[in-house]
């Protein structure tokens, strides 16, 4: 992959180089050698396109894991919009900033919890009844979720965790500090 992007970079750079050379020198160059530039840049970067649409749609699979979906991951998802999730966190980079981002919030949970079946208890209970807020704090309205309700959203949301990022979104600069719900 890094290699395709290297000649990506290559090409890209020696296009604007012979652009620039052919441009300077338009007066003097006849109408067929300006089509043949153009017919074998458009040929020449057709195929970059090719090559680099056939390498993403076979990374795509590799990087998520969708075979991991589920009915319960289904019907996490259909939680996360039922109550408009998005209007305060984000996912992957997308949503409102208001509240942190939940792309990982999972191994948060489970890094605090110690184990995936304390940390999913300790997800369910805090979408369940989430701590109020103080002030110096934020708080999460509480959403009266059901218990399937927060399992399923707790199920997608571990689901969401495991697909590859690459790393994004970047590392909260402030620590994200998960409040036990009991107490």
């Amino acid at each position: 992959m890094e290699v395709l992007s290297w000649i990506a970079s290559l090409a890209g750079v020696l296009s604007i180089v012979l652009f620039t050379y052919w441009v300077s020198r338009a007066d003097r160059l006849k109408a067929k050698s300006l089509r043949n530039a153009f017919v074998i840049g458009f040929a020449f970067f057709s195929v970059f396109f090719v090559v680099f649409t056939i390498q993403t749609l076979s990374v795509i699979p590799k990087r998520t894991n969708a075979e991991l979906m589920t009915p319960l991951v289904d019907s996490g998802k259909k939680a996360w919009h039922k109550y408009v999730c998005i209007d305060c966190h984000t996912l992957i980079g997308n949503g409102a900033y208001y509240a942190p981002d939940l792309t990982k919030a999972w191994d948060r949970f489970v890094g605090q919890a110690g184990g995936d079946k304390d940390a999913e208890d300790a997800m369910i209970g805090f979408l369940e009844d989430p701590p109020q807020a103080t002030s110096h704090t934020r708080g999460m309205p509480n959403l009266h979720m059901s218990d399937d309700e927060a399992k399923s959203l707790a199920e997608f949301l571990k689901w969401i965790a495991g697909i590859d990022t690459n790393g994004w979104p970047p590392k909260p600069s402030k620590p994200i500090v998960a409040l036990d719900p009991a107490g």
